[in-house]
C-alpha cells in the first residue's frame, strides 16, 4: 500500500509543480476554485480520446513507419489536442475570470495538465517509479508546453481581433503538429523494438524528437514571457 501511495504521489508531483508555476507566473493569479474546475475538465478529456482511439485503431497500418505515424497523429495528437481545444474554447474562454491574455496560457496549461495527470497515473501504476521519474522530465512537461502554446494563440484572439480566425486555427494546428512529431519517434521505437537496436530510420527519428522537444520548449518560454510583458504594459 505504501508503495502505491509513493507511486501515485510521484505521478502527481510534476503536474502540481508545473501548475503552481504557471499560475504564479500570472501577475493576477486565477482563483484556485476555477483552476480546479478547469483541471477536472482536462481529466475528463481522456474519455472521448479513448473512444475515438478505439474506433480508429482498426485502421492503423501494419508497417512500423506508417503505423507509428498513424498512431502518433490519429490516435494521440489529433484527438487529444482537439478535445483539450474544445474545453479551452467552449468552457475556459467563457469564464468571467478569463479577462486578460495571460489567462489563456494559465488555462491552456491547466487543461493539458488535467489530461496529463490521469494519463501519468495510469502509466506509472503500470510501470512504477522508474516510469514516474522518466515522465516527470518528458511527457508531463510536454503536455504543459503544448497547453501553453495553445493558450497563447487563444490569447492572441483577444489581442488581435482582426486575426481571430487565424489564431483560433493555429491554437489547434500548432500544438497538434508538435504533439504528433514528438510522439512519432517514440511510437516508431515502440513498434520496432528499441533505440538500442538501430535501423536506417533511427538517426532521423532521434533528430525529430530532439528538435521537436526543443521547439516546444522554446515556443512555450517565449510565448509565456511575451504575454507576461503584455500584462505588465496594461
Amino acid at each position: 500500500m505504501l508503495m502505491v501511495f509513493f507511486t501515485v504521489a510521484a505521478a502527481l508531483l510534476p503536474s502540481i509543480t508545473l501548475l503552481r508555476w504557471f499560475r504564479n507566473s500570472d501577475q493576477f493569479p486565477e482563483p484556485w476554485t476555477v483552476v480546479r474546475r478547469v483541471f477536472w475538465r482536462g481529466v475528463w478529456v481522456i474519455l472521448p480520446v479513448v473512444v475515438v482511439a478505439q474506433f480508429l485503431e482498426v485502421l492503423q497500418p501494419e508497417d512500423p513507419f506508417y503505423g507509428a505515424l498513424f498512431e502518433a497523429f490519429m490516435l494521440a495528437a489529433i484527438p487529444e489536442e482537439l478535445f483539450k481545444y474544445i474545453v479551452l474554447v467552449m468552457f475556459c474562454l467563457r469564464l468571467k475570470e478569463f479577462d486578460e491574455p495571460m489567462d489563456g496560457i494559465v488555462y491552456g496549461v491547466t487543461v493539458s495538465l488535467g489530461f496529463a495527470t490521469l494519463e501519468n497515473i495510469l502509466y506509472v501504476m503500470d510501470g512504477g517509479l522508474t516510469v514516474a521519474i522518466m515522465r516527470a522530465f518528458t511527457s508531463v512537461p510536454v503536455h504543459a508546453m503544448m497547453g501553453a502554446i495553445m493558450g497563447y494563440f487563444i490569447a492572441m484572439t483577444l489581442i488581435e481581433p482582426e486575426n481571430r480566425n487565424r489564431n483560433y486555427l493555429l491554437a489547434f494546428l500548432v500544438p497538434m503538429m508538435l504533439h504528433g512529431l514528438y510522439d512519432f519517434p517514440l511510437m516508431y521505437f515502440s513498434a520496432t523494438g528499441d533505440v538500442a537496436e538501430p535501423d536506417d530510420n533511427t538517426g532521423f527519428m532521434i533528430m525529430i524528437w530532439f528538435v521537436t522537444f526543443f521547439l516546444m520548449w522554446r515556443m512555450a518560454v517565449v510565448y509565456t514571457k511575451r504575454l507576461q510583458l503584455h500584462q505588465q504594459n496594461l
